[in-house]
């Protein structure tokens, strides 16, 4: 959650920061972790509950966009990127 945190001052600031989450829903270096070094067992790396990141960026004070539910996710990243301040695009994905 840390550089969820690091959402608020860049927003504070006024800074112009984009963050694009390719969210597969799970914490993703340590189930890489497992299944190489731990013979695929997984443990705690998998999230039970779909977690909510356009809500929390837009908690934080920044721009969110949601591009599983666009019809032009293209033309919304654009967007997104266009935006002045800080901005944060989700894409549920593997």
């Amino acid at each position: 959650m840390a550089p969820r945190c690091r959402c608020v001052t860049a927003a504070e600031e006024g800074l112009n920061v984009k963050v694009i989450l390719m969210n597969n829903q799970a914490l993703g270096l340590v189930h890489q972790q497992q299944d190489l070094f731990y013979g695929q067992r997984i443990f705690a790396a998998d999230y039970r509950y779909q977690t909510d990141f356009i809500s929390i960026a837009r908690g934080f004070g920044f721009a969110a966009y949601d591009l599983n539910n666009a019809d032009d996710p293209t033309a919304m990243l654009a967007d997104a990127l266009h935006t002045p301040g800080g901005a944060n695009t989700n894409m549920i994905g593997d």
